[in-house]
C-alpha cells in the first residue's frame, strides 16, 4: 500500500512539472485533497449515524404497535378471522379437485383405494376450537347410566355422556367376527384388508380369524390390541347386520359417518385411546367382554370439566361427543375374555 502511495505521489508531482507549477504549489494541491478525502469520510460517517438512528426509532415504533394490539385485542382472533375469510371457503373445491387429479393415480395403483377414501389423511395434533363453549360439560360428575330406562329421542341432551342399553344389539364375540368374515371374506379382503397391531402375524384379516385366530392361539401375555378399520361401504354393511343397529339415536345428529372401527382386545390388552372419528357425536358398542371407557375433558374444556368413566360390558352402548370429550380404553382387572368393541360416529 506504501509503495503504491509513493508511486502517485511520483506521478502527481510530474504531472504538476509538466505544467510548470513549482514544489510549493504541487504541495499545497496535495494537502487540499487530502482535507477533501477527510471531509468525505467525515460526511459518511454522519450520514451512517442518522441512518441508523432512524431504523432504531422506526423499530422502537413498530415494536409498541404490535406491543399496543396485543394489550388491547387478541391477534389470535385477527389471525383466525383472516384465515376464515380467505382460505376457509377454498377448502372443499380444493379437495375435491384433489380428488378428480388423483383418479387415474388410483387406477394405476389400486392399493392406494384406502388413503383415496380416507376423510383426512393426516390429522392435526394441535387443533383447537378458539371459544368453545364446555357448559355441557361442566357438571358432569359421572357418565349418566340408563342401561335401565327406557329413553326416548327427545331424552337425549346434546354434549352429556350417557350409557344405554340397547336391546336391538347383538352379543358378539370372537367366533361371531370370525363366521362374519368367513362368510364375506372376499368383501373384507378387497375393501379392508389391513389391522393395525404390534404383531405382524395378525396383520390381515385373514390371519387374525382363519390362520391364527386369538380365541385358539392368544398372544403371550394376552395383551394383543387390534384396531380394524372399515371405511367402505359394503364391510360397514355386513358389521352392522352383526352387531344390530341403535334403537335410540340423539334427536340432534343428522346422519352416520361410513367409517366404523373394530376394537379386538385381549383380557390384559393397555389403555390407549380412542380413535378420533369424522362425526362428532360418537357411538361405543360393546359386543363380548368389558372395558373401563374413560372420558378425559378436551384440550378447550380442560380448567371446567373433569375426567368421568364407565364400564361397557355387552349390548352397552356409549354416546359423547369429541367438543368437550376424548376417549380412551383401559383393560378390566376382572375380565378374562376378549373384548370386542364397535366404533362409529354421527354428524
Amino acid at each position: 500500500m506504501y509503495d503504491y502511495y509513493m508511486e502517485e505521489t511520483k506521478k502527481l508531482r510530474s504531472i504538476g512539472k509538466d505544467l510548470n507549477l513549482t514544489d510549493t504549489d504541487i504541495d499545497r494541491i496535495i494537502d487540499e485533497s487530502f482535507k477533501f478525502l477527510e471531509n468525505e469520510t467525515s460526511i459518511k460517517k454522519s450520514q451512517k449515524y442518522y441512518g441508523r438512528k432512524k431504523f432504531i426509532i422506526i423499530l422502537s415504533i413498530v415494536i409498541a404497535l404490535i406491543a399496543v394490539l396485543c394489550f388491547f385485542s387478541n391477534p389470535r382472533k385477527i389471525i383466525h378471522g383472516y384465515i376464515e375469510r380467505n382460505f376457509q371457503a377454498l377448502v372443499y373445491p380444493g379437495m375435491k379437485l384433489l380428488r378428480k387429479i388423483m383418479l387415474p393415480v388410483i387406477k394405476t395403483f389400486p392399493s392406494l383405494t384406502q388413503l383415496y377414501d380416507e376423510a383426512c389423511l393426516i390429522g392435526n395434533p394441535y387443533f383447537q376450537v378458539s371459544d368453545i363453549d364446555c357448559w355441557p360439560c361442566e357438571n358432569v360428575k359421572s357418565i349418566l347410566n340408563l342401561t335401565v330406562a327406557n329413553l326416548s329421542n327427545e331424552d337425549y341432551h346434546s354434549g352429556i355422556p350417557i350409557v344405554l342399553r340397547d336391546e336391538n344389539l347383538k352379543e358378539v364375540d370372537f367366533e361371531d367376527l370370525v363366521d362374519m368374515y368367513s362368510c364375506h371374506k372376499e368383501v373384507f379382503d378387497k375393501d379392508a384388508g389391513k389391522t393395525e397391531n404390534i404383531l405382524p402375524e395378525h396383520s390381515t384379516p385373514e390371519n387374525l380369524f382363519l390362520k391364527s385366530p386369538l380365541s385358539t392361539n392368544p398372544s403371550s401375555q394376552k395383551n394383543l390390541h387390534v384396531t380394524w378399520k372399515l371405511n367402505r361401504l359394503e364391510p360397514v354393511r355386513e358389521v352392522r347386520q352383526t352387531f344390530g343397529t341403535p334403537k335410540q339415536v340423539p334427536f340432534y345428529v343428522s346422519g352416520a359417518t361410513i367409517e366404523k372401527w373394530l376394537l379386538i382386545d385381549e383380557a390384559n390388552a393397555s389403555p390407549y385411546e380412542l380413535p378420533w372419528t369424522e362425526g362428532t357425536t360418537v357411538f361405543l358398542i360393546q359386543g363380548s367382554g368389558s372395558r373401563l371407557i374413560s372420558l378425559e375433558p378436551s384440550v378447550e374444556c380442560l380448567s371446567s370439566c373433569h375426567r368421568v368413566s364407565i364400564l361397557l360390558r355387552p349390548k352397552h352402548i356409549l354416546w359423547f361427543n369429541w367438543w368437550y370429550w376424548r376417549g380412551k380404553s383401559l383393560p378390566v382387572n376382572t375380565s378374562h375374555n376378549i373384548s370386542i368393541t364397535y366404533v362409529g360416529s354421527y354428524y
